[in-house]
């Protein structure tokens, strides 16, 4: 029964993610409820999405992207007595959009006074939760669909500090949670012990699932794409032809059958192969003096075909778009050059990323760690970031 839980998901035909016909979705927490382990096993394993992150660079930058532009808008909510509005600096070009602004509190937001105060309260605010506690949970979203808080509180049960638990150690038991390490139960969580940001999937009610799902495919072959083009030029995967020949040969040594000038041949063609060159396989029949003519002598079989045949960048540029489809990012905001002639406004494409995709991040994140805060502590994002 253990193993036939990382065959839940599998690759079918078309290279899609499909869930096995053979597992009754009624039954499916049973199939995944380990017994010996006692606890929940993900429905595709955790080390399997963190081998892929690195997979492809598209991918992995996609990502890294989105996290990284969630996490800085990160602030105390408007509730949080911490909370106080980001000081204006006039060398900004942004300084002109709070021109509306009371002229008291335009000054006072630039005074030096005010830049001291509202760091002193960001760094007890980063107590709390760091914003690189922050990352990583919007990170861990966005690999595994699953991301942890640990939630830590005093004598009195009041909540004080949020801390990333990383989301490949954790799992899922029926009274709470655990964290396994090397396949061993290290630590135990309650249900309020720990936050679960989880992308709901309904194949798995335990455990969120990942939203690329659907294009695994594409990763591996866009990898795949890339890595036949670099092993082609290093002249290490292919085998361009056979150069066949049929050249007597009369100082074969009767030991070793090894002929001297054989040797020096081969020597010479191995010696003519310049960088990115293909392989030759080169086969000698030995034959007869009868045979006068080179041509008869001498013949060239390919077996190799033209790289030109093998249109590499076609697929790598089919498949980097699929990749980049799912995660509803453009390339242009992550500084990558889309190959289309008319320029794009990159003001307007960003807009739309942060509106699409990493604003209801951003707000899946707070709305469930906010759950488990009272007001006082609650956590917000900038409106733009």
């Amino acid at each position: 029964m253990t193993n036939k839980v990382y065959q839940i998901f599998a690759l079918d035909e078309t290279g899609g993610l499909s869930i096995d016909p053979g597992i009754d979705s009624d039954r499916l927490l049973d199939i995944l409820w380990d017994e010996s382990l006692s606890y929940y096993r993900p429905p595709i394993p955790f080390d399997f999405l963190t081998r892929l992150r690195t997979k492809n660079s598209t991918h992995e930058s996609a990502i890294d992207y989105i996290a990284t532009k969630a996490t800085l808008g990160f602030s105390p909510a408007p509730t949080n007595p911490l909370y106080m509005p980001p000081p204006l600096d006039i060398r900004s070009p942004d300084f002109q959009t709070f021109k509306d602004l009371d002229e008291k509190v335009a000054k006072e937001r630039v005074s030096q006074k005010y830049l001291i105060e509202y760091k002193r309260k960001m760094r007890k605010f980063y107590k709390f939760l760091h914003p690189n506690d922050m990352y990583a949970i919007i990170l861990d979203r966005r690999i595994y669909g699953n991301a942890f808080v640990e939630v830590v509180r005093n004598v009195f049960r009041q909540v004080v500090q949020l801390r990333h638990i990383h989301a490949r150690t954790i799992r899922r038991t029926k009274e709470g949670y655990c964290q396994v390490i090397n396949g061993i139960i290290k630590k135990r969580f309650t249900l309020d012990e720990l936050i679960h940001i989880k992308k709901y999937a309904p194949e798995s009610s335990i455990y969120g699932l990942p939203h690329y799902l659907a294009g695994i495919i594409n990763l591996y072959l866009n990898t795949e794409a890339k890595s036949l083009r670099y092993r082609w030029y290093k002249n290490n995967a292919h085998l361009g032809g056979i150069l066949l020949t049929n050249n007597p040969v009369k100082d074969i040594d009767k030991k070793t059958g090894i002929s001297k000038k054989e040797e020096e041949f081969k020597e010479e063609v191995r010696g003519s192969k310049g960088l990115g060159s293909g392989k030759m396989m080169v086969i000698n029949m030995r034959g007869d003096d009868k045979i006068k003519k080179v041509e008869d002598q001498v013949a060239y079989i390919k077996v190799g075909g033209d790289i030109s045949e093998d249109d590499f960048s076609a697929s790598i540029k089919m498949t980097k778009e699929d990749i980049l489809t799912m995660h509803r990012i453009y390339p242009e905001v992550m500084g990558i050059p889309s190959g289309q002639k008319a320029p794009q406004n990159i003001d307007k494409l960003r807009r739309m990323t942060f509106e699409d995709v990493i604003h209801p991040e951003q707000e899946m994140c707070s709305i469930a760690i906010n759950t488990f805060l009272d007001e006082e502590s609650h956590i917000d994002f900038l409106a733009a970031a």
